[in-house]
């Protein structure tokens, strides 16, 4: 049944002759039920978005595009493969970077706003972890913690109301302000000599790719640009932005599947949760930045050497596709074809995958690891067991955990219509987010 199901992906790729004759190229393994979704929804997906980076970059007079980590990592990939098929002059290079790495060393230069984002919710979030957001080390913390009265229950996660009191006497702290203030220009060194080393201050009109979803990553980028004398603001690529930073130029940002301030249906029929576990890289989340003989190198957390071959394992299976794309089409129509029919279709086809699952998709998919907290060391499984009731963001991959634990197909109305409302209300805004 699920092999046959997974055949609606095919019928949607008949709107493009193009794109179905490379999904039929690309040879899916059989028995494989990671395969379909990421052959046929996910390789087109990656192909036309690298396509779209590509023509645009060349258009706009881009000589050199940043992938950023870790979901440029396959982005970067398949547009190495796209620039040497076609003779590009486009140098593509690939940034270690990570929300943690580019805002801690800039802390100090605003700690009311970061102290903003260092006390963002997150599930299953305690004091302990919060205080390491600020690069506290442990001694240190149980110090703050102490001075907070909070020393038993550094392990306990905070409810949104704790939250919040937790935020404002912070605030007040000194022993917490002074620590956050020094480990913070303790790493800035770090970051400023890699960025410098990696040609942000060159004088090569270049932009910035990643997937998207609030673009804070390249506002952190720009303010730290700024420290080591970059005066062209950083300009970005990306797959979807659901906002906007508050202060950011929209011209800054440039987006594929859907934009700050419209696309509300594609919104709420798109998984960005599921669509960032495919696409990361097979290392983990940047830290930080240390300086040895050969210059400033990035520092990765660990990952599972079986976490890592499964990352690779899925990567190959849309390069597959990228690769099959590649041999079917000339310079010519890579170059010149419409973007607007295509776009229709990968839409259908993320939609489709997203938010209708088969239950083989939400096992296979389901299990992958996802944290929306900025350290390592928070993750779950992108489809859990469903929450009860009506519960924001307590499931990663809603549609998919419903699939996975319950059979049933789709998400429920009620989380629909908390999606419509959610991001609707980003649109009234503008397409600005209501807090960094």
């Amino acid at each position: 049944m699920d092999a046959l199901y997974a055949n609606r992906y095919l019928k949607i790729l008949k709107a493009s002759p193009d794109l179905l004759r490379a999904a039929k190229d690309a040879g899916i393994p059989r028995n494989d039920p990671a395969a379909p979704a990421l052959c046929w929804v996910m390789g087109p997906a990656l192909s036309e978005f690298v396509r779209w980076v590509l023509t645009g970059a060349l258009r706009q007079g881009v000589r050199r595009l940043y992938f950023l980590a870790r979901d440029g990592w396959w982005m970067y990939r398949a547009a190495q493969l796209f620039c040497a098929e076609y003779a590009l002059e486009i140098e593509c290079r690939y940034l270690s970077c990570s929300r943690q790495s580019l805002r801690l060393p800039l802390m100090h230069q605003n700690l009311p706003e970061a102290l903003d984002r260092i006390c963002a919710y997150s599930p299953g979030l305690t004091p302990n972890r919060l205080l390491a957001r600020a690069g506290l080390e442990p001694p240190e913390r149980r110090l703050v913690l102490l001075d907070l009265g909070l020393s038993r229950r550094s392990g306990e996660p905070l409810t949104r109301a704790e939250l919040v009191n937790l935020h404002a006497a912070l605030n007040r702290c000194p022993p917490f302000l002074a620590l956050a203030r020094l480990h913070s220009r303790m790493a800035l060194p770090g970051l400023t000599g890699y960025l410098r080393q990696e040609g942000l201050t060159d004088p090569v009109p270049d932009a910035v790719v990643d997937s998207g979803w609030t673009g804070t990553l390249q506002q952190s980028l720009s303010d730290a640009c700024a420290l080591i004398g970059r005066s062209e603001p950083v300009t970005g690529f990306y797959f979807g932005l659901y906002t906007l930073p508050r202060g950011a130029r929209r011209e800054t940002y440039h987006c594929y599947l859907f934009a700050p301030g419209s696309g509300l249906r594609e919104k709420v029929r798109f998984g960005n949760n599921l669509f960032e576990a495919i696409m990361t890289a097979p290392h983990g989340t940047t830290t930080h930045y240390v300086q040895s003989e050969g210059g400033f190198l990035p520092v990765y957390a660990p990952m599972a050497p079986e976490q890592r071959e499964r990352i690779e394992h899925f990567g190959d299976l849309m390069l597959r596709y990228v690769r099959a794309f590649l041999d079917t089409q000339s310079a010519a129509d890579f170059l010149g074809a419409d973007f607007a029919p295509r776009r229709r279709v990968i839409r259908r086809l993320m939609a489709q995958w997203m938010v209708r699952p088969t239950q083989a998709e939400a096992v296979c998919f389901g299990t992958l690891p996802f944290s929306d907290d900025v350290l390592p060391g928070a993750e779950r499984d992108l489809a859990p067991p469903p929450g009860a009731g009506l519960l924001p963001r307590s499931e990663p991959w809603h549609a998919g955990s419903r699939a996975r634990f319950s059979g049933q197909t789709g998400p429920t109305l009620r989380y629909t219509l908390y999606q419509y409302a959610r991001h609707g209300r980003d649109l009234l805004r503008g397409g600005r987010g209501a807090r960094p």
